[in-house]
Parts: C-alpha cells; structure tokens; sequence
C-alpha cells in the first residue's frame, strides 16, 4: 500500500469517529484530507490536524479547496485559510473567500474576506458578494451580510442582509434593500424575490414600498381605436365640469431612489455605454424611453413573464403618478392618481392600463396645453395608448372638477 493511501485512510480514522459518519439514509460520508505536507499535533485533549500546499478537503460529495487548512477532531471544525474554494454539486453552492470556519456536523460554512458566492441555475447562476457568508448545505440555505450586491439576469439588488433559500427558490433582502432591472428601481424595507423555471417570476416588496419603471419603445406598435384624450364618468359622458378655479393646486412629489456611483461605473465599463439615471435617460439598443410610472404603497408586488414586468399590484395607501416620454425626454403631461389598491398592465415594456380601486382621487395634467381635471369615485381605471394617456373612466360615486386657466396662472406669477 502506497503513502498517499495509507495517510488518507489514517486521516479519515482520525477525523472521522463511527457515531459521526451515518448520514440520516444511514450511508457513510468520508472525510478525507489531502494536502503537499500534513502535521498532527495535541492541543490540550483536542487532536489537530495541519494541512498546507493544495489542500483539498472531501466531505460526502462536497470538496474543499485551499491553501492552509487546520481540523479539530472534538469540534467537527476545519479553519480554511487563503484561495479557499467550496464546491457544493448537490446544492449547486460554489463559494470562494480568504477564510472559511466549516463545520463538519451539519455541513456549516462561515466565510469572509471577499467571500462570493455563485448558485448553479441552467440559464444563469446566482452571483452574491458580501462581506461575511454563511452556507447551510444540508438545509440549502445561504445567508449574506453587510454590503450585500446580487447579480441574477439583468437584475441587480442591493442590501445588507440576504438570505437565499434554495428548496423555495426566493431571496429574501432586507437592510434598505433596492433592486435595478436596467434603468427601473424598487425599493422598499423587505424585498423578496422568487424564481421559477430559472426566471424571476414576482418580486414582492413589504414596507415603504416603490417603484420607478421606465418604459419603452417598441420595435413594433399596435394601434388602439380608443377615444384620444377623454375623460368620462360611468355612463360615457364627458366631464368638463367648471368649478372653483381659484382652487390650490399641488403636485405630489415622487420618491427618489438614486442607482449608486459603482453600480454605474460598473454597468459602463460592461456595455461601454454612459448612463444616466435622472430625466432624459438613455437606453441601450434601438429602445428610448416612452413614459415613467412612479408608484408607492404598502405593499408591492411586480410580475415577470420571460423576464419582463408585465403587471405592478400596489395595496395599502397606493399612490401612482404617470410621466409620457417625448423623443426620451418627460413631458409636461402627467396623471396621478391614489386609493387603496392600484393595479398597473404592462405589456412588451409599455403601460397599457393602470386601475385604481378604493377611495379613489387623482388628477390629470395635460400639461402646457393648459387646464387640469381632477376626479373623485370608486374605481379610476386609465388607458394608455401610443404612451399618451388615451381615456380615463370613473365609475362609482363619480365626480369630476375641471380647472381652467394654467395658462394664466403662469401669467399671474411671471408678473409677481
């Protein structure tokens, strides 16, 4: 029997007590050591063993990797020190990091120093980096904290605590977490994503929700025989009612979620394309911006379809303002509307419906075309065709409130 054998096989008696090996199928899991130069030494009644140069550590089918790693017999504890890499093909887990605490019992990594890790999907993996990691093989778990940034498709998140749990396929984030998909943002005090079939199918926000969503244009339009440009109550008819025109006008403010400087920089250096993320901002490929829905709420919840948000439901103090987009720049024309549910359509990046439930109260602004329409009901359902609102209806105690006169309220303030 060769060396290399006969300390493989004296290593895995060492390490490995009989009452520790039996896996819940009751099937025997080695853990073997394997390193350039071993050394085994007393600490007190703990044995220790001292692996340096290619160690490589088997356990069942997971495979350490590193430069330096230290094993303690009566702690179920191996120290993995420098280039420590951890393959998980079970779990789909790989894991990299300067140092590593693995615990043998339940399978437990502890990594930090640039700790990365990569979760195997068939279409993308699952990129996390953070500062600290902790990998739970046997619960298919994997936990990341302190500036935590996820790279999964063309979605990006950040936070300070995330937690992936593999057998439901979501990620959890919490810590002021905010997730991009190209230019678009949410935000808000958890956020949870869920994968199906190797796509992100929904995206659920609770607390403080919102979201900024761009849309844009399509390669090929459709054309709606909506009425351009009206507003009506349930019965169809037109309300253009004069009343109160002295009345104050405000316009609700937005929330304001910034893409941070090296998410940009880093996004730039991939397309080496420059981008922006106030007004005007620029899309890669033949795409431009055609509108902006801002909206906020209690609770959030955007569904995807093949890696596109094609519906946005907000609930619980839901506010919603509409921005159309002209040659990628915002207009002057907005519709902004509140109630205690909101239910955006989407289709190919564009808005076709957003439906307001509840208490419902809300405003149109064509913008320098002068007048502004604000209406009050039960349900508010707008329709948006060729990025402009085309109709809006009102059903349910419906009243409309039409203000006359932007044009010399301008006036009135340029004079004073």
């Amino acid at each position: 029997m060769n060396y290399t054998l006969k300390l493989i096989l004296l290593l895995s008696l060492v390490f490995v007590p009989a009452s520790k090996i039996l896996t819940q199928e009751g099937e025997k899991e080695k853990y073997i050591i394997e390193a350039d130069k071993t050394e085994g030494i007393m600490e007190g009644e703990e044995r220790v063993i001292i692996g340096t140069g290619n160690v490589k550590i088997t356990h069942g089918k997971l495979v350490i990797t590193c430069d330096k790693g230290t094993s303690y017999e009566k702690q179920d504890l191996a120290i993995l020190e420098k280039n420590v890499v951890i393959d998980d093909p079970d779990k789909g887990y790989h894991l990299t990091a300067g140092y590593v605490e693995y615990h043998k019992n339940d399978k437990h990594s502890i990594a930090t120093q640039t700790p990365i890790l990569t979760i195997k999907k068939e279409e993308e993996p699952i990129r996390v980096e953070s500062q600290l990691m902790e990998m739970f093989s046997e619960d298919d778990i994997g936990i990341a904290r302190g500036n935590v940034w996820i790279y999964y498709q063309d979605i990006i998140a950040q936070c300070d605590l995330a937690t992936y749990y593999g057998k439901e396929e979501t990620i959890v984030l919490e810590g002021d977490p905010v997730a991009w998909q190209d230019e678009s943002r949410l935000a808000g005090e958890v956020i949870t994503l869920y994968i199906k079939d190797d796509e992100v199918d929904k995206i659920f926000i609770d607390g403080g929700s919102r979201m900024i969503y761009y849309t844009r244009e399509e390669k090929e339009k459709v054309e709606d025989n909506m009425d351009g440009n009206k507003i009506t109550d349930e019965t169809g008819e037109n309300i253009e009612e004069p009343s109160n025109p002295g009345e104050e006008y405000i316009t609700p403010t937005p929330p304001s979620i910034t893409v941070p400087e090296e998410v940009r920089m880093e996004r730039e250096e991939e397309t080496g394309e420059e981008e922006t993320t106030e007004e005007g901002i620029e899309n890669k490929g033949e795409k431009k911006t055609t509108g902006r829905v801002d909206t906020y709420g209690d609770v959030m919840t955007a569904y995807f379809e093949d890696g596109e948000v094609v519906r946005v439901l907000i609930e619980g103090n839901a506010e919603g303002i509409y921005y159309p987009y002209e040659n990628g720049e915002p207009t002057d024309e907005r519709v902004f509307a509140s109630g205690n549910r909101i239910d955006v359509s989407l289709r190919d990046e564009q808005v076709e419906r957003i439906r307001i439930t509840g208490d419902v109260s809300g405003f149109y602004d064509p913008g320098k075309e002068g007048g502004q329409t604000r209406v009050y009901g039960d349900v508010m359902v707008i329709f948006i065709a060729d990025n402009e609102v085309d109709k809006i209806i009102i059903r349910g105690k419906a009243k409309g409130i039409y203000y006359h006169g932007r044009e010399e309220e301008e006036k009135r303030a340029i004079k004073e």
